[in-house]
């Protein structure tokens, strides 16, 4: 059997959380966590730091964080050539796609918080000079892209999920 196959038979797929599920009105989805913003605002940070994303904006007074704009590899073809240079000269092997989120949380009642996550992508497009030569190259907005927002929301949910079912775990060998 493969791995994938063991992962799905062994384990959870898209697994249910207790505390957090997601909301959605035709393209649009968010998260309904059962937390305060206060509660989830520490542990969004902690997403991001865990996953290597630096912030370029976080404004806790309106509820809102933004990432840098993080490489979108996605489109590099993968063989062994390729994936010997990524490890031997990673950060000199650069794409052509950019990708930024931008969280925004809102209260819903006493201790319930909705996260909203929106994508921006950017990609680079070469500029061309009189000669038909490579003349520079500008960074231009692509669409947002719904799939991106969705996968990256999910991953919060069971991040924010699992930390949640961590900490029940330790109270509870605690005897708290």
């Amino acid at each position: 059997a493969s791995s994938a196959r063991r992962t799905a038979a062994g384990g959870s797929v898209l697994p249910e959380m207790r505390d957090i599920k997601v909301e959605r009105d035709g393209d649009e989805r968010w998260l309904l966590v059962n937390a305060s913003v206060e509660d989830v605002w520490p542990r969004i940070l902690d997403f991001w730091q865990e996953n290597g994303i630096l912030l370029a904006e976080q404004d806790p007074t309106v509820g809102v964080m933004r990432t840098s704009w993080i490489e979108n590899r996605a489109n590099i073809s993968r063989d062994f050539i390729t994936d010997t240079i990524l490890r031997a000269l990673d950060g000199l092997y650069e794409t052509s796609l950019r990708d930024q989120f931008r969280i925004r949380l809102e209260r819903n009642g006493e201790g319930i918080t909705e996260l909203y996550l929106t994508h921006y992508g950017m990609e680079e497009q070469v500029v061309q000079d009189a000669q038909g030569g490579v003349a520079n190259t500008i960074w231009v907005p692509r669409e947002r892209d719904p799939g991106l927002e969705v996968e990256m929301l999910n991953r919060l949910m069971v991040y924010m999920g699992a930390s949640d079912e961590r900490t029940r775990a330790r109270l509870a060998a605690r005897g708290s």
